[in-house]
């Protein structure tokens, strides 16, 4: 597993290519996992927003901390708000979440699951600026119009800057037997023992 930093170039002989920070690595080596890299590479010192759009469970929540992490505010908070769980009422957490983030990055996840109030009032505190960098995410492809409908277009036009979309697994195979790997060493270290490695039954299974 190759270690490198979010701005170098993915050298085309690795078969991993993390990006270290508390989640862990980024663990990949197809090509649908080398275009998220380079796209991911393109934007990480600016303060553009970044749209993570793909399916429950693939990674968007790592992708980003790895951007934050590589990021020109690396040192701020990273403050992850699930928009589902938010509710239009004066106690609502969203304004306090955007001051909370204002140094570093706002990751919000599920961000069509937003209440449109709360819309209208992100939309106030982006134009406001400056403010935290923002990193949305759905399991919705927002902009080929999955989803977008729950979205404002004041809202979709200032996150959508950026968007990077997020494979599932099925459709990068080639990294299948790296995250195996990946996985079992991180487990026997949690658990202090030793395996020679998977057979070739359960490889084929998975």
């Amino acid at each position: 597993i190759y270690t490198l930093s979010l701005h170098d170039a993915l050298p085309i002989s690795a078969t991993a290519a993390p990006a270290a920070d508390a989640t862990g690595p980024l663990v990949g080596a197809s090509p649908a996992f080398r275009a998220i890299w380079s796209q991911l590479r393109r934007v990480a010192l600016t303060d553009t927003p970044v749209l993570l759009c793909g399916e429950t469970g693939t990674g968007k929540d790592t992708l980003a901390r790895a951007l934050h992490g590589h990021g020109a505010r690396a040192a701020g908070p990273f403050v992850a708000v699930p928009c589902a769980a938010l509710r239009p009422d004066p106690a609502d957490a969203l304004a306090r979440h955007v001051e909370s983030a204002a140094a570093g990055t706002l990751y919000l996840d599920d961000i069509d699951a937003l209440p449109p109030l709360l819309q209208a009032e992100l939309v106030h505190a982006i134009d406001r600026g400056p403010g935290p960098r923002l990193v949305a995410a759905s399991r919705h492809d927002l902009l080929q119009g999955t989803g977008s409908e729950r979205l404002t277009p004041a809202l979709l036009h200032r996150l959508g800057v950026f968007p990077v979309y997020v494979p599932p697994l099925r459709e990068r195979r080639d990294d299948l037997l790296l995250l195996m790997r990946h996985f079992l060493e991180v487990h026997l270290a949690r658990q202090g023992k030793r395996v020679p490695g998977f057979t070739e039954r359960a490889t084929a299974a998975l």
